[in-house]
């Protein structure tokens, strides 16, 4: 019987190739349950979090266009940023974390322009009237490129009074997170070999197969940075909401996001998360990841 074999991996052609599937998943989330704490509980909050703001922004919601076109691009944009993070979540439970890092650029971008449009109405608007692929495509280089986005960013940050230090730690770190993620986003040969055989996360110097999905010390760097991101968003994307909610006034859509039973469970939710956060910051992880984890 012909067969396809890769180190412990054997298929026969003839085989049930679902179950081996179902299986290499199965065990997969099994470890990353097991190995992958605090940052897999961590995450859950996250994305809860975000859960929780989606619905209130879409209660908020009166039906009306052109009362709510003003907050239907953060409702888009945050609904959008939650199925990323729950996307994520998967991706990590079944082994394949170069992926969730491919995913993770994505979602960081989501909720930075979700930042940078409730700041802007007129960013906002053109960010909606741009729905045809060149337009969007153009628009995009114009307005909300990598370095331009940045100093949106860093500019939203000065208004809110925070300290040089905490922005320039901010800027590093987001710089950083984003170098990361275009390692996976553009493939080279080092994150490809990495996807293909990742090093396990019971034994971090022993690379393995991973097409079906591994388990991985990896892991333990994205998790943090899919939760970080959400906790800036929390902190600094909240802050603009609320001045735009201001902004807009008494009853108009953005001011009723911050009624009701969700509106309260997501901005006390927000203080919750950003004490986990903080609290596990800088939370040490073995020092095998993939910059050190040199591939020949």
């Amino acid at each position: 019987m012909e067969k396809l074999s890769n180190d412990s991996i054997e298929i026969a052609w003839d085989r049930k190739f679902l179950d081996l599937l179902n299986e290499r998943e199965k065990e997969s989330r099994k470890q990353a349950v097991k190995h992958l704490e605090p940052w897999i509980s961590i995450l859950n909050e996250g994305i809860q979090w975000l859960t929780q703001l989606h619905i209130a922004l879409s209660l908020a919601l009166s039906g009306d266009f052109e009362k709510d076109k003003e907050i239907l691009v953060p409702f888009a944009l945050v609904g959008s940023a939650c199925a990323h993070s729950v996307a994520i979540r998967r991706l990590i439970l079944s082994g394949l974390d170069s992926s969730a890092k491919v995913l993770l650029r994505t979602l960081i971008e989501t909720l930075n322009v979700c930042i940078a449009v409730m700041d802007n109405i007129v960013l906002s608007n053109e960010f909606r009237a741009a729905q045809d692929f060149e337009i969007s495509k153009k628009f995009w280089n114009q307005k909300l490129s990598p370095s331009k986005l940045n100093s949106i960013l860093t500019k939203i940050e000065k208004s809110l009074a925070l300290d040089d230090e905490a922005m320039d730690d901010l800027k590093g770190w987001r710089e950083e997170t984003l170098s990361l993620c275009s390692q996976y986003v553009h493939p080279s040969y080092v994150a490809s070999l990495l996807g293909a055989e990742p090093p396990s996360v019971l034994y971090p110097y022993n690379h393995s197969p991973g097409i079906l999905g591994k388990t991985s010390i990896t892991s333990l760097r994205t998790l943090p940075e899919v939760c970080k991101a959400i906790w800036y968003f929390s902190r600094i994307g909240i802050e603009v909401l609320m001045k735009f909610a201001k902004q807009q006034g008494e009853g108009s859509p953005a001011w009723q996001a911050f009624q009701g039973d969700n509106a309260t469970a997501f901005v006390i939710g927000r203080e919750i998360y950003s004490k986990i956060i903080l609290r596990y910051w800088d939370y040490k992880t073995p020092d095998i990841f993939e910059e050190d984890n040199k591939v020949e």
